[in-house]
């Protein structure tokens, strides 16, 4: 899969709901079920998250995440895992994430922006 260069600076077009779309943290809750062995205690808080925030969500723009909805879902990707290290960098300053996190946020944010699989053989 080639890196599509997009402008970190240039802003997304309002997303619109396809009619034949789905909502995604349902989906993504359904899914969590399938990897709970991966994911602390099963997930739950991440399930809790995701669902508040999409609640949240609802209120501020009155509409749902959905699938497909009009924007460039890699791009909104990378702009918010670059906030990510940023904010985790602030986080491992007041002392509320250790070094690892960081490094981990860090790690998949730089595979995620440069579209490379994370791997034992690429973290080598």
């Amino acid at each position: 899969m080639e890196v599509q260069k997009v402008d970190p600076a240039r802003p997304e077009p309002l997303p619109v709901n396809h009619p034949d779309g789905f909502e995604v943290v349902p989906t993504i809750v359904n899914e969590i079920k399938d990897l709970k062995h991966w994911l602390v205690d099963g997930g739950a808080l991440l399930v809790e998250w995701l669902t508040r925030r999409a609640d949240f969500g609802f209120k501020k723009y009155g509409a749902r995440l959905t699938y497909p909805n009009g924007r460039n879902w890699h791009k909104d990707l990378c702009d918010e895992l670059a906030d990510a290290v940023n904010y985790a960098r602030g986080a491992l300053e007041a002392g509320q994430i250790s070094h690892a996190t960081y490094a981990w946020i860090m790690t998949i944010a730089d595979r995620v922006i440069n579209e490379k699989e994370m791997s034992n053989e690429n973290q080598q």
